[in-house]
C-alpha cells in the first residue's frame, strides 16, 4: 500500500525483489491512482483492503505499507487478528504531538505542526491548469535526480494521478473533498498508541534519506528527523 497521494506504481521497483518468493498484491488506495472515488474514512478503507484480499483468495496476507499505507497496514492486523500474520509499517508515523518530541520545545513544535498541517490541507486535491502537468511532471524528474529513483518510476506515478478534465485542467488524485477526510483521518490517529496494540508481529522501519525541502517549510527536514524526534513524515 502507498503513501497519501502516491499510487500502486510506487512499488514497481520492489515488487520484482518479492515475487520469487511471495504472491504480491499491489493497490491504489481509495480515491487514488485508477480506483474510485468515495467518502474516505478508516473502516471504508479498510473494507476495500479486505475486498481485494478476498477477490484473490489471499485473506490471510501479510499488508505492507510505506507511509500512510504503513500506517494502514498496522490497522488492518490489529483489526484482523486472527488471519493476519503481522504488518510491516515503513515509515508511516504521521507527525505526532508536541510532546513526542524528546529534547525539543513543545510551543516551537505546537507551532511548526500547526504549519505543517496548513500547508497539507491548502495543496490537498489540487487542480492544474492545462499545461500544469508538463511543470508536474519536470518537479518529479527533479525530485528523482535529487533521491536517485529513475525518473520513469515517479513520472509513472503522477500519470497514474491525474485525470483530464473537459475544459483541458488537470485534477490530482485524491479530489479535495476526499484529500480532506484523508488527512483529518490521518491527524485522528494515535499512532504509538496503535503500534503497542498490533496483536501480531509489527516490524517498523524508518526512512534516514533526507527528502526535497518544501517551499516556506525549509526547517521541516530537520524536524521530521531530529535525534530527539519520535516521528517521522507523512510522505
Amino acid at each position: 500500500m502507498h503513501g497519501a497521494a502516491r499510487t500502486l506504481a510506487d512499488w514497481t521497483a520492489v515488487a520484482p525483489l518479492l515475487v520469487h518468493r511471495h504472491r504480491v498484491l499491489a493497490v491504489d488506495l481509495r480515491g487514488h491512482g485508477h480506483s474510485p472515488s468515495g467518502t474516505w474514512s478508516i473502516p471504508a478503507v479498510l473494507g476495500d483492503i479486505e475486498a481485494v484480499l478476498t477477490e484473490y483468495g489471499v485473506p490471510g496476507a501479510l499488508p505492507v505499507g510505506h507511509s500512510h499505507g504503513g500506517m494502514l497496514a498496522a490497522l488492518y492486523a490489529t483489526e484482523h487478528p486472527e488471519v493476519t500474520p503481522g504488518a510491516v509499517n515503513l515509515d508511516g508515523y504521521g507527525w505526532g504531538r508536541p510532546d513526542q518530541y524528546m529534547g525539543l520545545d513543545a510551543t516551537y513544535v505546537e507551532e511548526r505542526l500547526a504549519q505543517v498541517w496548513e500547508t497539507a490541507r491548502a495543496s490537498a486535491g489540487p487542480v492544474l491548469p492545462a499545461d500544469g502537468l508538463k511543470d508536474l511532471l519536470a518537479q518529479q524528474r527533479a525530485m528523482s535526480d535529487q533521491l536517485g529513483i529513475p525518473n520513469e518510476l515517479l513520472e509513472a506515478g503522477v500519470l497514474r494521478s491525474v485525470r483530464e478534465r473537459a475544459d483541458g485542467r488537470w485534477d490530482v488524485r485524491p479530489e479535495r473533498e476526499h484529500a480532506l477526510e484523508m488527512l483529518a483521518a490521518i491527524d485522528s490517529l494515535d499512532l504509538f498508541a496503535l503500534f503497542r496494540r498490533v496483536p501480531r508481529p509489527l516490524l517498523l522501519g524508518r526512512a534516514q534519506r533526507p527528502v526535497p525541502s518544501v517551499p516556506g517549510l525549509d526547517w521541516l527536514h530537520d524536524l521530521a528527523t531530529s535525534p530527539n524526534s519520535r516521528t517521522s513524515s507523512p510522505r
